[in-house]
């Protein structure tokens, strides 16, 4: 039997008179990937807001790798990491300097974090331009980058906001 890493029941969300979120029952099993697809307004970026406790859901529950998100909200925003659309990087970093400062905001030691680190550089194929500046990264090396730190921390489940 797999394991459930996102379970919603009735999760649903509502601003003034607009339900922006109606009724969602969701079933995501662990290692899976899964995305929201809908027209602007259809409620994705408000329901991964929910799932990512950026956002108070208005009714429902949510259960994040058996965590019951309103019992326990900080375990459960430990047990995550999330990359949002528009994600603020420290453009006069390198990408080393940036994860080595994200490894160790999650509580990583040096450690892990140097390793990590080269993992996540040698996959992203930048070990060769370790002293390049984030901001002299294309827009796509830097939003790689940036998914880096979701994947940086001790993350069992992330959460990448991206328009397509």
């Amino acid at each position: 039997m797999n394991e459930i890493a996102i379970r919603t029941e009735q999760l649903t969300r509502r601003f003034g008179a607009l339900t922006a979120v109606d009724s969602v029952d969701l079933r995501v099993n662990a290692g899976q990937f899964f995305g929201f697809l809908g027209p602007n307004g259809a409620g994705k970026s408000t329901t991964i807001k929910m799932l990512t406790g950026l956002l108070a859901p208005s009714s429902g529950r949510m259960e994040l790798l058996g965590l019951d998100f309103q019992r326990d909200p900080i375990e459960v925003k430990r047990q995550i990491g999330v990359v949002p659309e528009g994600m603020g990087l420290f453009e006069r970093l390198t990408g080393s300097e940036y994860l080595h400062f994200v490894g160790r905001m999650y509580g990583l030691d040096r450690a892990t974090t140097e390793k990590r680190t080269a993992e996540l550089l040698e996959f992203m194929q930048l070990a060769d331009r370790q002293k390049t500046l984030i901001a002299d990264y294309s827009h796509g090396i830097a939003e790689e980058t940036g998914a880096g730190r979701g994947g940086d921390s001790r993350a069992s489940d992330s959460f990448f906001g991206r328009t397509f």
